[in-house]
């Protein structure tokens, strides 16, 4: 059981949620689930058919690495209930839904619940019987119906679902990426973007001796491939479009320059270098669109530009996106499914403030506490949990805070090699697992609701370092870097 704000940033409540069944029934996956509204007030309806949509339950199976949505022409349908019968304060609504069947029986898996309530990690899957179900409302329900303390069956729709199964079922892809963000080859010269997150601290432009390491292998791949006899190598900063233009050139100014010192103290005197700050006004992604996090971690970057040596080989010219190592863990040797973890009473790991600014909304800033609670792993996959306290104005609840797709772009770091350990993604067995969505990633989905003052749970499913990790530092959307998150088994 779980309690938090269900339905996304614009629709959203108070709410109680129970993962009460994950059965096998006739060749499908039948999953129920409790509703109870914590608000002491209704909720219009429209804005309530939101949380008790069912697209919003989901299950993964981390051991076998599927992801697995529910049929939508079949299972809980709340269309039919009036404006003062949905979600009425005290009132429990049981929710049925269906999915494909699991593959591989296993034992135990994770539900995804709506919005910010949070994972339903170790539910058990257990063979089911058929049920009789309402199809509709009671006709002679009366004034007040329902009342606080009852507990209601949302109408259910039975049947064959007209939806391709395999359509529901998708793999879970695991990636790892590095310092390397991109590369871009025109003409006889070649640009390297490197990842700030993974060289700098939050805000910072020192290079610590664990990012001087990291580009050891940078160094080396400059001098196996950059020509000294066509100068020079161009050091270029870049930032995101967050904060003011004036101390985000300087900011770009500053790790170009850190950037320049540690290559030419490792290339030599052979080298011409120059160096150039340009803020965040050459991005290489539009920000403000549906993955807003997204394009903003592919602009913060250092850039290397090099005349390559002729007898280099070379793709073929154009930019290529993050250098993403993709990995497939065989089930026999994922770790166990976890087992369900409250996060109330637990103290985070970590914390951190930042600020964000709002063009839309009138350039208006709004302040954030971050809070990291311990990793865990979760089967094939390491999972990061955390809450954020929203201080400010409201938000346009047309607008999600983080990026339309309702995701922070978090990754753990490995700050001794430069591994990126980022999101998974839930990819359809018949799309490229190459370049997946940048909306499909797993994890909470319409996170955070806006209200002021308001704190918020949130979790996401990262690919997982190897065993015996024992901690990691959690990168937090270009805002802040949190160190030594304990990975707890």
């Amino acid at each position: 059981m779980r309690e938090g704000y269900i339905g996304s940033w614009g629709d959203y409540l108070n709410a109680r949620i129970e993962v009460t069944e994950v059965a096998r029934v006739d060749g499908m996956t039948r999953l129920t689930a409790e509703y109870t509204n914590l608000e002491d007030r209704a909720i219009e309806t429209g804005a309530a058919l939101n949380p008790m949509n069912p697209k919003w339950l989901r299950i993964i199976d981390p051991v076998g690495q599927r992801h697995y949505a529910p049929f939508e022409d079949i299972g809980a349908d709340a269309s039919d209930f009036r404006r003062d019968e949905l979600w009425n304060p005290g009132v429990t609504y049981e929710l049925v839904v269906f999915l494909p069947e699991l593959e591989g029986d296993p034992e135990q898996v994770t539900v995804e619940g709506p919005g910010g309530v949070g994972e339903f990690a170790g539910v058990p899957v257990v063979d089911g019987e058929p049920e009789d179900y309402p199809d509709a409302l009671p006709e002679d329900r009366a004034d007040g119906w329902p009342a606080e303390g009852e507990r209601i069956t949302v109408p259910v729709a039975e049947g064959t679902p007209e939806e391709d199964p395999q359509e529901l079922v998708h793999d879970i892809v695991s990636s790892t990426e590095s310092v390397v963000n991109g590369r871009e080859t025109e003409g006889d010269r070649e640009t390297v973007a490197l990842r700030t997150d993974v060289l700098f601290g939050f805000d910072e432009a020192e290079l610590d001796e664990d990012a001087r390491a990291v580009l050891k292998d940078v160094i080396a791949e400059t001098e196996e491939r950059a020509d000294p006899e066509k100068p020079p190598i161009t050091v270029t900063g870049h930032t995101d479009g967050i904060g003011k233009d004036d101390y985000n050139q300087k900011l770009s100014e500053k790790r170009a320059d850190a950037v320049r010192e540690v290559l030419e103290d490792g290339l030599g005197s052979g080298y011409e270098f120059e160096t150039e700050g340009r803020g965040s006004s050459d991005p290489v992604e539009p920000e403000g669109g549906d993955d807003d996090s997204w394009a903003r971690s592919q602009n913060r970057r250092v850039e290397i530009s090099y005349a390559f040596k002729e007898e280099t080989s070379t793709e073929e010219e154009g930019r290529e996106r993050t250098e993403r190592e993709l990995f497939e863990v065989d089930p026999g040797d994922a770790g166990a499914p976890a087992a369900f973890r409250p996060v109330e009473g637990e103290e985070p790991a970590a914390t951190a403030d930042f600020e964000q600014s709002y063009s839309y909304n009138g350039d208006r800033r709004h302040e954030w506490t971050f809070e990291a609670y311990p990793f865990y792993r979760d089967g094939a996959f390491l999972v990061a949990r955390f809450a954020a306290t929203h201080e400010g104005d409201e938000l346009p609840v047309t607008r999600h805070p983080f990026g339309g797709s309702g995701h922070l772009d978090l990754s753990a770091v490995d700050p001794a090699t430069g591994t990126v350990y980022p999101q998974v993604y839930s990819v359809a067995k018949d799309a490229d697992h190459e370049a997946p969505s940048t909306l499909s990633r797993v994890g909470a989905s319409g996170w955070p609701a806006t209200a002021p003052g308001s704190t918020h749970y949130g979790y996401l499913y990262l690919a997982a370092p190897p065993e015996g990790t024992t901690e990691l530092p959690l990168s937090v959307d270009g805002y802040a870097m949190l160190e030594g998150v304990p990975i707890e088994e």
